[in-house]
């Protein structure tokens, strides 16, 4: 009897132990926590997301990483990049000037805005230098903002990037027709057109367009002049082109590109790659113009991999 008590004890403690490992285990793996916030530029009101501390990679401070949205996008495609990066990084996401829960005033919307938005949020915040990760749109201006201010920037990530072919007739037809000003304009940002718009041109399997992603992706257009900077950034958005001026983009690069993506195609990330020196290109299959958001966790093992890096040698594939 004596025995067995003591088997028995044995075994509880082991069973006490295994528990107690795997709570150990899963606070282990607990994310740090996103913060909301804002911060007032020039008298707007800008929303920004916020998570982690910078940590030292070889004796120095990582730069904290700023995320930029696409074009009717917000802070909330950054949603399953933000926690884990934030592991071991600053981690800033923006809501735009016109987007998001930012203030979206009736001005003429443009690539210097944002970039002057970012610079002046750098500072603010005594960013010394920044890793910039935009896609579409915000890749763009990630881009634009390396080529105004070099000295600030330790590494670009360009996601699906605009600012070379960039090029969609009917898109361009309706944001540019006079008889869509009004309410049939508004017709379009009804949340099942805009979760129709996500499974037929963003993401390329509509499977993983759940209702809290057309749900995300909707709920800033119901904000105060959303459909009207919508519209204004929709008239301009593919006369924003670098093109040659990719080349003079000097700082390590990642290209990450969505193998299906149907706005930039993916001959576009073999002529980047070409275009930016110390640049390296990572193609995702399976996913569209967002692959951060299709195939997160092979997003966010590449650009830890690439962070990882000394500054002065490009990413491998």
């Amino acid at each position: 009897m004596l025995n067995r008590n003591r088997v028995n004890i044995v075994l509880l403690g082991c069973v006490v132990s295994a528990f107690l490992a795997c709570g150990l285990i899963l606070e282990a793996e607990e994310l740090p926590e996103v913060k909301e916030l804002t911060y007032t530029w020039r008298e707007y009101r800008i929303y920004y997301k916020s998570a982690g501390e910078p940590k030292p990679v070889a004796e120095e401070t990582a730069p904290p990483l700023i995320f930029v949205h696409g074009f009717g996008a917000s802070s909330f495609a950054w949603r399953h990049n933000l926690p884990v990066l934030a592991e071991q990084h600053k981690v800033v996401a923006l809501d735009l000037l016109g987007s998001g829960k930012s203030d979206k005033p009736r001005i003429d919307y443009s690539p210097d805005i944002w970039v002057n938005l970012i610079n002046e949020f750098a500072q603010a915040h005594d960013y010394q230098k920044v890793t910039l990760i935009g896609n579409g749109l915000g890749g763009l201006i990630a881009a634009r903002f390396a080529l105004k201010f070099p000295d600030k920037v330790e590494k670009l990530v360009l996601v699906d990037p605009l600012g070379q072919s960039y090029n969609l007739p009917r898109v361009r037809r309706l944001l540019n027709a006079r008889l869509v000003g009004g309410p049939a304009f508004r017709l379009l940002f009804r949340k099942s057109n805009v979760a129709r718009i996500l499974k037929g041109g963003i993401y390329s399997d509509p499977d993983k367009v759940t209702d809290e992603v057309a749900e995300g992706y909707y709920r800033p257009f119901l904000t105060p002049g959303a459909i009207d900077a919508y519209r204004s950034v929709g008239r301009q958005i593919t006369q924003w082109k670098l093109g040659e001026r990719f080349k003079e983009i000097d700082v390590p690069t990642l290209i990450v590109w969505g193998e299906d993506d149907m706005i930039t195609p993916v001959e576009d990330a073999v002529e980047l790659n070409k275009l930016i020196p110390n640049s390296t290109l990572v193609i995702v299959s399976g996913a569209g113009h967002c692959p951060h958001e299709e195939s997160p966790a092979q997003f966010n093992d590449t650009l830890i991999r690439f962070l990882r890096r000394p500054s002065g040698v490009a990413a491998a594939d």
